[in-house]
């Protein structure tokens, strides 16, 4: 990130590896990371407002159960209409690239990473995603998987 001309990195929420990210930053001299610290849910909204595009992307192994998971930040992008990226070869991601609303990376590539936010960056399809997440019909809910579930312990 520091190395990329006109990124802003913020990052909301406490965990508990934040002192190790602050002292890299440090230690690193990077300007363009801000760490907000943990907040209040109710002001969600005035984040999204502030947000170009959502970091949701995680580790995601063969043996991992993340490969299927569906985190609440997916919903929150569509909720906010703000696009996401996403980890690639998950249930999310496949979602996100068959509706065409956000944006699927290699988690474990630092220069596919790059290569996405510099894209991102200089050209306008951010607004196409957008209009994505606005004219999107998706609906996904916890319970079409319970069904499908359903469909499959009965056979």
């Amino acid at each position: 990130a520091k190395d990329i001309s006109g990124l802003e990195i913020h990052i909301y929420g406490d965990g508990p590896d934040r002192s190790k990210i602050l002292n890299y930053i440090e230690k690193k001299k990077i300007n363009n990371v801000y760490i907000h610290g943990p907040f209040d849910y109710l002001n969600i909204g005035k984040i999204y407002s502030k947000t170009d595009v959502v970091w949701s992307v995680y580790p995601n192994t063969s043996n991992s159960n993340k490969k299927y998971v569906i985190p609440n930040k997916f919903f929150e992008c569509l909720y906010f209409q703000t696009p996401g990226i996403f980890p690639r070869k998950t249930k999310i991601g496949d979602l996100i690239e068959q509706y065409d609303i956000g944006y699927t990376v290699d988690p474990y590539s630092i220069s596919a990473i790059k290569k996405l936010l510099l894209y991102i960056l200089n050209s306008s399809n951010i607004n196409a995603k957008i209009y994505s997440l606005i004219n999107s019909d998706i609906s996904y809910l916890w319970d079409d998987d319970i069904k499908a579930l359903g469909k499959l312990l009965e056979k």
